[in-house]
Parts: structure tokens; C-alpha cells; sequence
């Protein structure tokens, strides 16, 4: 947390000087992941980006992320020798979130006083927070259950890609509205690994929607 208020506070420094400008994002999104505790899930963002006419922009912000859609979960294990397999049915009502530090940097190569198109990668720290209560169904194996599962995942590292759509002068000449399409690779187990049960990386995709307040215009710096 230290060094994302230390990068605040250098964006603001450098803001002053000429040829710069200072923006907060605010955006709320829908996305997907690729872990079933994430299948879909809803939040929000806040950011801070410093503008530059050479079109490049850096930000940094916080998000937070939820899912509370239920799912269901169906498994098979092999037990003893020789093997009898066990089928493993659940239904499972998730609460989990997702809490995110990121940093940003995005080009624009769209000279425009009405639009923008940035793109750029996205590095992130994560802490993922997994709580679940499970009903496991009776079989020939198990008694019908109820248990809960709790855990967290701190400090996860993601990575990723975004292409942006801006369109500026909403209403207001400080205000744009944009909309977002980014993917981002976070580590839950490790790192650059797949596997949706139990997953060391989760695949994080989708859009969100957001407007933009824009503290002053690159064309008025002298």
C-alpha cells in the first residue's frame, strides 16, 4: 500500500509540470473468470491517471470484486487398491471477493480533442478472499452435509492487457465516459498455470464502463 500511495503522490508531482493533466476514473464492471468461484462476478474501480500530449498515460487505483452466484460442483476421486471411485456431487453459494492494487500505462494513438483509444498492460497485487458454503448431496458413499470453506490468497501477482474507448466532452467539458475490454492473468496457486477446479492462475476477462473527470486540458498547458 506504501509504494501505490508513493506512486500517487509522484503522478501528482509530475502533473504540475507542462504538457500534463490529471484524471479520476471511476468505472463499474460485469466480468468472467475462469475459475468456477469466479465464473461471474461484479465491482468497481477507482484510479488516478496523469496525461501527457506525447499521448501516454499512466494510472494507479484500487478495485474491488465480488461473485455470489451459486454453482455446482461435480467430482470424482479414486479410493483404496484396487480403486473404487467416489462421486462427489455439491452444490455450492460462493461469497468471494476480490480486492486489487494496479498499475496502468496506455497509449493513445488517436490525436483528438472528442476521442481516444488507449492500450496498454495492466500489473496488479491481488488478495482473494474464498468463502463458500457447500451442501454436499447424500449417495451411496456420503451423508447429505453442509459445511463451510474459508481461505484467503494474499498478494497475488496478475498481469494483463486492456483496450480502451474514450469519448470526451460528456455533458461537461472535464467529463468523458469510456468502456473497457481487458484480460488479466492472477495468481491463486502459482503462476502460468490453468486448471478450473483448482486452479493456480485465474483467467480474469471482460468489460466495464466508466466516467472520466478530467482536472484540466493538455491543450490549455502552456
Amino acid at each position: 500500500m506504501a509504494k501505490i500511495l508513493f506512486l500517487i503522490f509522484f503522478l501528482v508531482a509530475v502533473g504540475n509540470g507542462p504538457g500534463s493533466a490529471q484524471q479520476l476514473d471511476i468505472r463499474t464492471c460485469r466480468d468472467a473468470g475462469s475459475f468456477w468461484s469466479f465464473s461471474n462476478y461484479m465491482g468497481y474501480s477507482i484510479s488516478y491517471n496523469q496525461k501527457f500530449k506525447s499521448g501516454t498515460r499512466f494510472g494507479v487505483g484500487f478495485s474491488h470484486f465480488g461473485n455470489d452466484n451459486s454453482y455446482s460442483w461435480i467430482h470424482t476421486s479414486i479410493y483404496g487398491d484396487p480403486g473404487i471411485t467416489k462421486t462427489f456431487v455439491e452444490d455450492r453459494n460462493p461469497k468471494n471477493e476480490r480486492y486489487s492494487a494496479f498499475y496502468t500505462i496506455g497509449w493513445n494513438p488517436v490525436k483528438s480533442q472528442k476521442a481516444g483509444i488507449y492500450w496498454g498492460p495492466i500489473v496488479s497485487l491481488n488478495w482473494i478472499h474464498i468463502f463458500e458454503q457447500n451442501h454436499r448431496f447424500a449417495n451411496e458413499w456420503f451423508e447429505d452435509a453442509i459445511y463451510y470453506t474459508e481461505y484467503w490468497r494474499p498478494k497475488r501477482l496478475g498481469v494483463g492487457l486492456f483496450l480502451e474507448f474514450e469519448i470526451k466532452e460528456i455533458i461537461f467539458r472535464q467529463l468523458s465516459a469510456s468502456m473497457r475490454l481487458q484480460s488479466e492473468w492472477v495468481g491463486f496457486n502459482g503462476f502460468l498455470s490453468w486448471d478450473r477446479s483448482d486452479p493456480k492462475t485465474i483467467i480474469w476477462n471482460g468489460a466495464d464502463i466508466g466516467l472520466k473527470w478530467n482536472f484540466d486540458r493538455l491543450s490549455n498547458k502552456k
